[in-house]
């Protein structure tokens, strides 16, 4: 684990696996992100909880087991953890800098190092203890609730959306130009066009930026920005 530190905000970013941004503190007070005890797999992919970056739409690929080690990159105040290249030669990578305006900015970066052209989008996914309280922008009016979603567990008022209270599972996806999802102090701003998703169960929820549908050549890459900020 190493550390990545803005003001008296501080990450802690698992290199071991990943790569993971496993906690979120401010202070030296609690960590705002879930991290999972319970070992839970899909195949060797691992949970882990904190924040990671997978590839839609959602399939076997979006859980390739991210168990090795990555490597590590400083320079002019940023930090560049990758991972090593999949079988499909797609790399994945976060770079994390200090925002001007406070807080972090992370940058999730998809390189194409293959021969054939990848479509997809970029997924960046931050798992919070379910006792946060959940908010977000939602300007649209055509909101997705996945199979097995309650649409009256979700309060959709003006430009805003939350889950109710409860052990409900859940999830609803909507497109957002730019936007917002918070868990308590913690506000993850997508800067792009793209989707907004918030999934909930008994013990954690996520929030989740997703770009749009893109192709990348082979050598080409494509970038998804968030902005992480703390409100006290």
């Amino acid at each position: 684990m190493i550390k990545y530190t803005s003001g008296e905000t501080e990450l802690g970013i698992k290199i071991d696996a990943g790569p993971r941004i496993m906690s979120l503190t401010h202070r030296g007070g609690k960590n705002l992100l879930y991290e999972d005890h319970t070992h839970f797999k899909v195949g060797d992919w691992k949970m882990y909880g904190g924040h990671r970056f997978t590839i839609a739409p959602e399939s076997e690929a979006s859980y390739y087991p991210d168990n090795e080690l990555c490597e590590v990159f400083k320079a002019a105040g940023e930090l560049v953890i990758k991972a090593p290249d999949r079988p499909d030669n797609i790399r994945l990578s976060i770079k994390i800098s200090k925002a001007l305006e406070g807080g972090f900015n992370i940058m999730h970066v998809l390189e194409n190092n293959g021969t054939e052209s990848w479509t997809g989008s970029l997924w960046a996914i931050t798992c919070v203890p379910r006792t946060t309280e959940i908010l977000a922008t939602c300007n649209s009016s055509d909101i997705q609730y996945l199979p097995g979603t309650d649409a009256a567990k979700w309060h959709h008022t003006g430009n805003y959306i939350m889950p109710a209270e409860g052990e409900h599972r859940g999830k609803v996806s909507w497109y957002q130009d730019k936007g917002w999802l918070s868990a308590g102090e913690l506000v993850i701003h997508k800067k792009e066009e793209g989707n907004l998703e918030v999934f909930v169960c008994k013990d954690y929820a996520e929030l989740e930026t997703v770009s749009l549908l893109q192709t990348i050549a082979p050598g080409a890459k494509a970038q998804h920005l968030q902005h992480w900020r703390i409100f006290i």
